[in-house]
């Protein structure tokens, strides 16, 4: 049996009385380290919560799910995947659903609150406008993705908005704004087409004690101090606004901006 369980936006208080109830029962449990961003001590929280050992994984034996399968595998045995936000909102997790189905392993899903969900229904803008959305993703001097900025671009042709992901690296450190901004102005130079509005919305910790929203310019929201807001972070890049949601939107200028 393998249980896939969201744990919501943010650490183990997220968790369902029924997840919980369930981990209690499992022979073993993983809790995914590299979609989200958050205390490590989670691990030993939740281990506490449970009375049991929690192991930490990370993308290669996800995506590599032989070892995981194989313990699912073993009759009257439970496995359990902790992951952050909803378990199904990740192509690797549907594929560890596909081996389970095509070798008869029985499998649940708890779902939960996902980024995708909070940060659209926090920024106040129509669901029904969104595009596409997209991961930022870190460059590398090898690869140096563009897909980004053309979803951007086509989204913008249409009016509509979009969602842009801050990416996370395998050890669970998010993207700071400098970086992901700096390569999204890298992006805007080779396309030599700038579509990003004056001012977009940077959303940071959706769902925790220190939640920001910022609706303000790139080069503002860029220079921000990181002691303000920390990663994860998430950009909002506005299509056409209708006027309640460029109402709300402006409630969350900076107060320095609003007075220039």
């Amino acid at each position: 049996m393998l249980y896939l369980i969201g744990m919501g936006l943010n650490d183990e208080k997220g968790l369902s009385i029924d997840a919980l109830n369930t981990l209690k029962q499992c022979d073993k449990i993983y809790l995914e380290m590299y979609t989200n961003v958050f205390d490590k001590t989670v691990t030993e929280r939740l281990s506490r919560i449970i009375n049991k050992d929690i192991y930490p994984v990370y993308r290669d034996k996800i995506e590599n799910e032989k070892e995981i399968v194989e313990e699912a595998a073993v009759q009257n045995r439970k496995i359990a995947i902790i992951v952050s936000g909803d378990p199904l909102i990740a192509t690797t997790h549907i594929n560890l659903l596909i081996t389970c189905q095509n070798k008869g392993i029985k499998w649940r899903v708890f779902h939960n609150a996902s980024i995708y969900s909070a940060a659209i229904g926090l920024s106040g803008l129509h669901v029904y406008k969104f595009g596409p959305c997209v991961t930022l993703s870190f460059w590398y001097e090898n690869y140096k993705p563009m897909r980004t900025y053309d979803v951007i671009i086509e989204n913008r042709k249409r009016g509509l908005h979009t969602l842009v992901l801050f990416d996370i690296k395998p050890d669970g450190t998010g993207m700071s704004l400098k970086t992901g901004i700096d390569i999204l102005k890298q992006m805007i130079k080779i396309k030599g087409i700038n579509v990003i509005p004056d001012n977009v919305l940077m959303m940071s910790n959706i769902g925790r004690d220190n939640q920001k929203m910022i609706y303000s310019s790139l080069d503002e929201i860029k220079n921000m101090q990181e002691e303000v807001c920390s990663a994860p972070y998430v950009l909002i890049i506005p299509g056409k606004l209708h006027y309640m949601e460029e109402e709300w939107l402006n409630l969350f200028k900076r107060k320095e901006a609003k007075e220039k």
